[in-house]
């Protein structure tokens, strides 16, 4: 009898992160103001969003593999997860993403 067995010391717990998405990214949709989602390569986040009236941030967790980011937090309370279908452009410069819940479409540009 033949048998094999695998371990590995990363924490199941671990982000995964596609290092496409990391930097930051400047939504080109918003009309109201400017929002900036940066993207570290330890699964943690964070958004910014100036409208000239003020300047709020927010943190969060994030997952990347394949072209699925998903999304996590504490808003108000209460924790929420969002999933986005994601297409980095060939040179990484432009990112668009589809809201998986209302299919809702926005494009970012690489700003760092």
């Amino acid at each position: 009898m033949l048998c094999f067995s695998t371990s590995s010391c990363s924490n199941d717990d671990d982000a995964e992160v596609d290092s496409t998405i990391l930097g930051t990214w400047e939504d080109q949709n918003y009309i109201d103001g400017v929002w900036q989602w940066s993207f570290n390569s330890n699964g943690k986040g964070e958004c910014k969003v100036v409208d000239g009236k003020f300047t709020y941030t927010f943190s969060y967790d994030f997952s990347f593999k394949g072209n699925l980011l998903t999304v996590s937090g504490i808003e108000s309370g209460k924790r929420y997860t969002d999933y986005y279908s994601v297409t980095i452009s060939s040179n990484g410069k432009t990112m668009t993403w589809v809201d998986k819940d209302g299919g809702h479409t926005t494009t970012f540009k690489k700003v760092k």
